[in-house]
């Protein structure tokens, strides 16, 4: 049936309710009191501008609740299958709140939990609002907004929305103590203002469609979007004397903006619930853990003096990949390194060891979390050039270096029978490089192997054999 009043009505607690069917109390810009036992298996539909009030808290009836417009106020909320001033909640959805024209559910008990679905039911959204002080409502079944806004006004006390297959559009706060909200995807936060606020996204992206300005110490702002954060219409952040933290996943992704809020520091490689490494300071956290690849650019070079060291390293010398975001890293870079061997050779492969990231910022905010892909750069940028070579015979022995520089050529024009003793004298470790003995120019060269790190060799050769040893 319905009843639509014409004014103020109070029906007192010996007044019952009987709903066979849907009830529809249209308030029609009044107050309706209602103190008895409603009952039955139907539902209620509560249409109107004006306040329909369910004291309560014992009603039965089971069907599902639709708030269309006004305000409906009750004293107790309670699980599906319990009595309440809503009844048991047996239909689906347990509450429809709003509808094209907005709506209000009002509660005005203590502290309680509701695992009753509530959806909103149209573009008007709707309104959860609490009078009593610093008491704490949780709703623990599922929360369907996406019709329209849905706006929490619940003075100092506390409201958890945080089941996660909650569906949110848009949430504002036009007052609060601790907020919390959950949604399975994307959310975009009006307008707020509360005590502490943590706004979480499991899946989609968390965008501001307003300022957001908190009272409380501590972590006063806390938002977590399981994709990006948007604020690219620039909304701020004012978590009075706490600190506001918005994680998300990669500051350089498509969407991503941070719309020009100041941060005191950023950290890579965290995802929400973890703590930042600062105890203090406004941050962005993000999931995305850059690695930084270091290599070794421009030349080096040296003598050949038999071993692979490299001393003569620069910062010029080193270059690095994978930062992100226009951070500045900066490093301590080795000026040691060394050749893959100690020959004579150009484009060498040199590799130096020991770097390590010395701190990491943003502007003049503090920059966390970059790894090294390791502490070793590499690169083909070393040059060995060849060392003089000192050749020294007896008497009547020429000694002569081709116009390969790598070759030494000995000739004896005395053409004597007996063996002549011919030295190549080298620095300490050098490379020995091919000796060629010309008994005459009409005979074979007699070609010697390179010998490796040797100081000296003495070299006594038959002008006729060609055969000769050689050591140190």
């Amino acid at each position: 049936g319905t009843l639509q009043a014409g004014g103020t009505i109070t029906s007192l607690g010996t007044r019952t309710v009987t709903l066979t069917s849907t009830g529809l109390i249209d308030t029609n810009g009044n107050s309706v009191s209602i103190a008895g036992v409603m009952s039955g298996a139907g539902g209620l539909t509560k249409n109107g501008s004006g306040t329909l009030t369910l004291s309560n808290a014992a009603n039965t009836f089971s069907g599902a609740v639709t708030l269309n417009a006004g305000t409906t106020s009750v004293a107790v909320l309670a699980n599906s299958g319990t009595n309440s001033s809503l009844g048991t909640g047996a239909g689906t959805p347990g509450i429809t709140l709003g509808s094209a024209t907005a709506a209000t559910l009002l509660y005005t008990g203590n502290t309680t939990t509701s695992n009753r679905a509530l959806m909103l039911g149209g573009a008007g959204g709707g309104t959860l609002q609490m009078t009593a002080a610093a008491q704490t409502l949780t709703l623990s079944g599922t929360v369907t907004a996406t019709a329209g806004t849905l706006t929490l006004d619940t003075g100092t006390s506390n409201a958890i929305l945080t089941n996660t297959s909650n569906n949110f559009s848009t949430v504002q706060i036009t007052s609060g103590g601790a907020i919390s909200l959950v949604d399975s995807n994307a959310m975009t936060l009006g307008s707020s203002s509360l005590g502490t606020l943590t706004a979480r996204t499991l899946t989609g992206n968390l965008t501001l469609s307003g300022n957001i300005t908190a009272s409380g110490s501590g972590d006063a702002i806390v938002l977590a979007a399981g994709g990006n954060f948007n604020n690219a219409s620039g909304f701020t952040l004012t978590p009075g004397t706490g600190r506001w933290l918005v994680y998300s996943t990669d500051p350089t992704a498509a969407g991503a903006d941070r719309g020009g809020l100041v941060y005191d520091f950023k950290q890579y490689n965290l995802a929400y619930p973890g703590a930042p490494t600062p105890l203090t300071g406004d941050g962005f956290i993000y999931s995305v853990a850059p690695v930084i690849t270091p290599s070794l650019i421009g030349t080096v070079s040296k003598t050949h003096d038999g071993t692979t060291a490299v001393t003569n390293l620069t910062s010029a010398n080193f270059t690095t990949s994978g930062i992100i975001d226009a951070d500045t890293v900066t490093f301590t870079f080795p000026a040691t390194g060394t050749y893959n061997n100690a020959n004579v050779g150009v484009g060498k492969l040199v590799t130096a060891d020991a770097i390590s990231i010395i701190g990491a910022t943003n502007g003049a905010a503090t920059v966390f979390g970059y790894q090294l892909a390791g502490t070793l750069a590499s690169g083909n940028i070393g040059t060995i050039t060849t060392e003089s070579t000192t050749v020294t015979s007896e008497p009547g022995v020429v000694a002569a270096v081709t116009t390969v520089a790598t070759q030494v050529v000995l000739r004896d024009p005395a053409l004597v029978a007996a063996p002549d003793l011919i030295t190549v004298s080298l620095a300490l470790n050098t490379l020995l490089p091919p000796v060629s003995v010309l008994p005459n120019l009409d005979s074979p060269d007699v070609v010697i192997s390179p010998w490796l790190s040797v100081a000296s060799c003495g070299i006594s050769l038959p002008f006729t054999t060609g055969a000769g040893s050689c050591g140190p």
